[in-house]
């Protein structure tokens, strides 16, 4: 099915239907990580703020130093879930 939201894939850039998700998930195991047309891929959709989601911060640290202006975080940074939602609501919240 079509994703209900963007997704951005290291193998292949936005992703905007089933059959391309797929294609990326098996790419991405075995090709060169594209991190810098990812991180491109998101900020090309204005995005106001950045979650990590997985283990470690390298991504939300690259984005930080490739885009500034736009806060970015580590679901790792959190103690909690609660505490990974109520960055979010801040974000949301604070518009």
């Amino acid at each position: 099915r079509r994703p209900a939201v963007a997704l951005a894939s290291n193998a292949l850039g936005r992703v905007s239907d089933g059959t391309r998700a797929r294609e990326a998930l098996a790419r991405q195991i075995a090709q060169t990580v594209r991190w810098d047309e990812c991180l491109d891929s998101v900020a090309a959709q204005r995005v106001e703020a950045v979650l990590e989601i997985g283990a470690g911060d390298a991504l939300s640290r690259m984005w930080r130093e490739r885009f500034p202006d736009v806060p970015a975080r580590s679901a790792d940074e959190f103690q909690t879930p609660r505490a990974v939602a109520a960055w979010i609501r801040s974000r949301i919240t604070s518009e």
